[in-house]
């Protein structure tokens, strides 16, 4: 078992929202982590701005200026920074580029056998409202509006890069290819390209592994994507799990010891149960979707040098923070292993999304993002060690 050794903030700024960070241990021995930025405008109801919030002439309620805060911005960014194993900073924070159309989302870090780093995420267009009659026509998915988000938003595919450590450079954007099944992004214009990916790619047997989702034949399920070349070209692999009455979302794989794939699948359960799935056979079949007790999402599993696996997830309950389970090699034990909390301090709902990494000294290094007492939404982490004294 683990012990939560101690908390702290990577990153918080009130004029920025930040969420959904990702992390890697470079082979430099460096921590590495991106996350995505936006404007956080809430900034402007300080103090000395807080008696000029608007007060309602009419029958209907005045904006919630405190609350006016949400997870599509036409300027949201990936950042990243960089760490010694101490956590102290190697360089300040830089911004990655852009694509001049769409506005980024989730990173999702994965060291590759060649030491080059794979980045992948995804991204939404932009629109102005009176283009999301016509767009929902055709996926019939258009998210915001003027009303909050000032803009209607689509989703825009997923894309990797590549991050070259010697000379600190980032390859441009390359999109997924089509995801079989899902409908255009615009018909004729733009395919799905890959649907959404957020969660954790893996390298098997040389092979490069990255998991997605997206809606396919009126629900949500979650897909393989598959790279013989270390992230330069992909291929569509296999439908990794569907469900009869549930969506699937934001599936992360873990690869066991003895090479079997899980992939830990958020759904839309109303108890917010997690989903878990596998393979045998590096992702081209998979058994049956399994739903657990366990509570919180999106998981992510990190198998330790012990083999053992790391469980950390969101908990978006009361006792608002992030949770663990220590798992077996075989990862098959999630529902009887203990759940240990590791922040429960949360000042609401909107928070959680870890992503964890083993350190040189057998510490593991948790980050996620948290709402902090003020509302902020940072980059906070915590460090856990190993228990010297489990039965005690």
């Amino acid at each position: 078992m683990f012990n939560v050794q101690s908390h702290g903030v990577f990153y918080e700024d009130s004029r920025f929202m930040a969420a959904f960070p990702s992390l890697c241990l470079t082979n430099a021995g460096d921590v590495l982590l991106v996350f995505r930025r936006a404007p956080d405008s809430r900034w402007l109801l300080g103090a000395e701005h807080a008696a000029n919030a608007p007060v309602a002439d009419s029958d209907e309620p005045a904006p919630d200026l405190q609350s006016h805060l949400f997870h599509w911005d036409a300027r949201s960014q990936l950042v990243a920074m960089r760490f010694d194993q101490s956590l102290q900073p190697r360089a300040p924070l830089y911004g990655l580029s852009v694509d001049g159309q769409a506005a980024d989302q989730d990173a999702s870090l994965l060291v590759l056998d060649t030491g080059e780093i794979l980045l992948s995420s995804f991204s939404w267009y932009p629109m102005p409202p009176a283009f999301s009659a016509l767009v929902k026509g055709w996926n019939g998915a258009v998210y915001g509006g003027p009303a909050n988000t000032g803009c209607s938003y689509i989703a825009w595919g997923s894309y990797t890069r590549l991050h070259n450590e010697t000379s600190n450079s980032w390859t441009e954007r390359q999109y997924l290819p089509e995801l079989p099944g899902a409908k255009p992004l615009v018909p004729g214009l733009r395919t799905s390209h890959g649907g959404c990916v957020r969660g954790q790619a893996i390298v098997r047997n040389g092979e490069v592994l990255m998991p997605s989702y997206s809606e396919v034949d009126g629900s949500y399920s979650a897909h393989l994507f598959a790279s013989s070349d270390q992230g330069r070209t992909w291929t569509y692999r296999s439908r990794m799990a569907a469900h009869e009455t549930l969506n699937l979302y934001e599936p992360s794989l873990t690869l066991c010891s003895d090479g079997t794939l899980i992939a830990w699948i958020r759904t839309d359960d109303s108890r917010d149960r997690m989903a878990s799935v596998r393979s045998c056979d590096g992702g081209h079949s998979w058994q049956a979707c399994q739903l657990h007790e366990a509570v919180g999402h999106p998981a992510h599993g990190l198998r330790l040098r012990s083999g053992e696996i790391l469980l950390t997830y969101g908990y978006r309950h009361e006792g608002f923070g992030v949770r663990a389970r220590l798992l077996n090699e075989a990862g098959d034990n999630v529902d009887e292993a203990p759940e240990f909390v590791i922040r429960d301090d949360g000042g609401g709902t909107d928070l959680g999304y870890p992503w964890s990494i083993e350190l040189d000294d057998g510490s593991v290094l948790v980050a996620y993002y948290f709402t902090s007492e003020a509302g902020l939404r940072n980059i906070s982490y915590s460090i856990l060690n190993r228990d010297p004294n489990p039965l005690h």
